[in-house]
């Protein structure tokens, strides 16, 4: 009978803990968004809207902007081919993105191959025919 009693306390005690870390969390998620999200959206918000205006729709469907950190603009793209047009037109899309968009204070961008991406579009565009495309930006 009393090993039920404390039975019942230990697990009434349990939930009541339970309970209060969702409000915890739900308290942290808030923050989160509120304290470091928002800032970062206000801050990088406008460069990825950039790069989608200087960018062909097509070219984009190749790449995707990966990581900001350090002034370097970390851009991941999914064939050697496409990564090579950018990086020749990376000067003028680097020259638009700090124009337009001081507050990201990108110095450089680097563009990386990443195997997943790869493998995803492969998957995607399985028996599909593709074009390449010439990389000229919007200005």
């Amino acid at each position: 009978m009393e090993q039920d009693k404390k039975l019942e306390s230990f697990f009434g005690q349990q939930k009541k803990a339970t309970r209060k870390e969702a409000t915890k969390i739900s308290d942290a998620i808030n923050q989160l968004m509120e304290k470091q999200i928002s800032p970062a959206q206000s801050r990088f918000g406008p460069l990825v809207e950039e790069w989608n205006r200087i960018i062909p729709r097509e070219m984009q469907q190749h790449c995707n902007l990966a990581d900001i950190s350090g002034g370097q603009l970390k851009v991941s793209v999914d064939s050697p081919a496409y990564r090579y047009e950018l990086q020749i037109c990376s000067p003028s899309i680097l020259e638009k993105l700090q124009e337009n968009c001081p507050r990201a204070k990108i110095r450089k961008i680097k563009f990386v191959l990443e195997s997943k991406i790869i493998e995803n579009r492969q998957l995607a565009t399985a028996g599909k025919k593709t074009q390449g495309v010439q990389c000229g930006y919007k200005s």
